[in-house]
């Protein structure tokens, strides 16, 4: 197979994987070269991983307008998405056939023990919220509730903060699979309104094998990765530190930067929709979302 430099290709699946920012990479490479110690040994390189770890995470924290203890580092969104159900203390999870692949599996697992319910998505892709409110109504307190923020598959956006709301008014607890949002909007947790959310590391030019969930306190929740005292118990495993430092260094770029990348990408768009309808005319139906 003949594999090209990217310089002489256009690469359009970001959706799947977005390249790594060399300004990642450059953060990250003292760590695998130098500053290569286990965050919880307390020798000096020790102490040196458990500080670079601490402040990824209140940078992290700080960019979903969330406190650092309410922030924990996985291995990716599949994980967090696991973790979200699977380590949900909630007597029912209702979810939809749109989710992550991540979290519908979860949710079979969970239907092991517990019960579920699942959502009706419209022909625009989107979660029917009048539907999820009716289930709600029929709940006691202390159920989950997971609605994605964007569609992996078609850029669908649901409408988070109303569905927060109903959940939140019937006593139950939000999920939000956020991973294909948070490069191309601001994702604060207060906004949308709520309890659990998933991001992920190479979805903003980060580097792959790093995640994270936000879990707000006091919503009720137990590790599922067992073995160790990391990440205040919620997540065994010695930290990927560097993968931490590179996600951290992708959320401030993605931070810093969001305004000027989502005008560029509507303006691609635009001419690639234009340049369809030009060769195309009303042969073509679009069925994911496109704003012009």
């Amino acid at each position: 197979m003949d594999f090209q430099p990217m310089e002489n290709r256009i690469y359009l699946d970001h959706a799947a994987t977005t390249r790594l920012d060399p300004r990642v990479l450059e953060a990250m490479l003292p760590i695998l070269q130098e500053d290569f110690g286990n965050a919880s040994s307390v020798h000096t390189l020790g102490r040196k991983a458990r500080y670079l770890v601490e402040d990824a995470r209140e940078r992290v924290a700080k960019h979903l307008g969330a406190e650092a203890s309410e922030v924990f580092f996985t291995s990716g969104g599949t994980e967090a998405n696991n973790a979200a159900v699977l380590g949900s203390l909630c007597h029912t999870v209702i979810s939809n056939p749109a989710e992550h692949e991540s979290v519908l599996q979860a949710v079979t697992k969970f239907s092991e023990t517990g019960r579920v319910g699942n959502l009706r998505v419209g022909p625009n892709g989107l979660v029917d919220l009048d539907q999820l409110e009716r289930e709600c109504a029929k709940l006691d307190p202390g159920f989950l509730v997971s609605v994605m923020r964007v569609n992996n598959e078609t850029g669908t956006r649901n409408d988070i903060r109303r569905a927060g709301d109903i959940v939140h008014a019937a006593g139950g607890y939000l999920h939000c699979d956020a991973v294909q949002a948070a490069a191309h909007e601001r994702i604060d947790v207060d906004t949308l309104g709520v309890d659990l959310m998933t991001l992920s590391g190479h979805k903003l030019n980060g580097p792959k094998g790093v995640g994270v969930l936000y879990v707000r306190a006091g919503t009720p929740f137990r590790g599922v990765v067992v073995g160790g005292s990391q990440e205040r118990g919620r997540r065994a495993g010695t930290e990927n530190v560097a993968a931490i430092v590179g996600m951290a260094k992708a959320m401030d770029l993605a931070k810093a930067e969001m305004e000027d990348n989502v005008q560029h990408i509507r303006g691609l768009q635009s001419v690639l929709l234009d340049r369809i309808r030009e060769l195309l005319g009303s042969r073509v139906v679009f069925n994911t979302p496109n704003e012009d």
